[in-house]
Formats: structure tokens, sequence, C-alpha cells
């Protein structure tokens, strides 16, 4: 767990904010390394002319790829706080907040693509990895720079 992101980030829950920076979590090192960004196009065609044209283009959602550790005392608290990261991560609408130094994020997200790594070692470790790609809408961001 040596390769871990040194930002804050949290993420909303019916109960309040789960710091993913904090108790149980780290984030890894690789997390939001990549963002995809797709079109939805409205092309036209003709049969006397070559290619396409683009006439209209909206985003889609930005795919923000989210990687924690998750590290308890004992199995039983890694199940528990692995269980609170899947639910927040299924949600239908919740919000992510970030802060690379003194830039603070704040997405409006859905509910995301999860896998969990929990091989033989890091579960002698009491760990696990968490990764999730996480769908965000392209206009309700708000950025703060303090």
């Amino acid at each position: 767990m040596s390769d871990v992101l040194g930002v804050k980030c949290r993420v909303t829950t019916a109960g309040g904010w789960l710091d993913l920076m904090s108790g149980p979590y780290r984030l890894s090192g690789d997390a939001f390394g990549e963002q995809a960004q797709a079109w939805r196009r409205q092309d036209v065609a003709n049969p006397f002319v070559e290619g396409t044209w683009t006439v209209g283009a909206l985003r889609e959602n930005v795919v923000e790829q989210l990687n924690v550790w998750v590290r308890g005392e004992t199995t039983a608290d890694t199940h528990k706080a692995v269980r609170e990261l899947l639910e927040a991560l299924s949600q239908l609408n919740y919000g992510l907040e970030v802060q690379f130094d003194d830039v603070k994020y704040f997405y409006q997200c859905y509910v995301a693509d999860v896998s969990v790594k929990a091989s033989r070692e890091l579960r002698f470790a009491r760990m696990a990895q968490v990764s999730a790609s996480v769908p965000r809408h392209p206009n309700f961001e708000s950025v703060v720079v303090a």
C-alpha cells in the first residue's frame, strides 16, 4: 500500500461523507490517472459526396477511474469497509469531491462499474483493492481554487 495518491477524496452517502483517504481507505496512486470522454454525434451522409459530416455533437458522461485500497484490523473490518464503499458507489446519483493541492473538484456521479481484488496475499494482509469506473456528468462539475 506504498503507492498512495496524496489527495483528499470523499463520496456523498445517505449518512454523510465517506472519506476515501482516512480510516480503512486510501486512494491508489493510479486513481484519477485516466479520463475518458466520448461524444454522441449526429452524422449525415450523402450518396454523391465522400465521407460523412458531423452536424451535431453532445458530450457523453466522463468516466473517472477510482482505485481504492481497503484495509481493516480484522477480516470482518475489511469486509465491512468494502461493503460500505460498494454501497456508496452503487448509488444512482451521488457526489464525488476530489482536492488536488489547492484545487477542489465536485462531480455529479452515477452508479459505477466496480471490481474487487482480494487475492490470497491481500486477504492475509486483511486488504482488498476496489477498482471503479465512475461515470460523471460532463456539465455538472464545480471547481474551487483556494
